[in-house]
């Protein structure tokens, strides 16, 4: 087989823009590793998406805020907190903060595992 049947074969990519960028497989995953007998429709997941989107979008600006009110240029742990805090209130806020940092711990010592 020459080099001109074998690129006919292949499937054409798919333009996506830069803004494509999805969590539904995650989203998915994570549903599954909490109850694998329970499915998930695809209409949630579209809306769980869009929300995950939201929340980063509301908390990535908030954080641009507080560094351009500070004078940083380095967007650091301190900043994600207080941006979380602001959006987040109460127990949620909380909650989402010592997730994030009980993952970056975790993240942490697996580095260091293969240094």
């Amino acid at each position: 087989m020459d080099s001109s049947q074998s690129k006919k074969s292949r499937k054409p990519r798919r333009n996506r823009s830069p803004n494509a960028f999805s969590y539904k497989r995650y989203i998915r995953k994570l549903q599954k590793g909490i109850n694998d007998k329970i499915s998930i429709s695809t209409q949630a997941v579209e809306i769980i998406d869009a929300l995950v989107k939201e929340m980063f979008e509301q908390i990535a600006s908030e954080s641009k805020k507080l560094m351009t009110e500070q004078g940083k240029r380095t967007f650091l742990v301190e900043e994600a907190r207080c941006a979380t805090k602001s959006i987040l209130r109460g127990k949620l806020a909380d909650g989402a903060i010592d997730f994030g940092n009980g993952t970056l711990r975790k993240y942490n010592t697996e580095i260091k595992k293969y240094a």
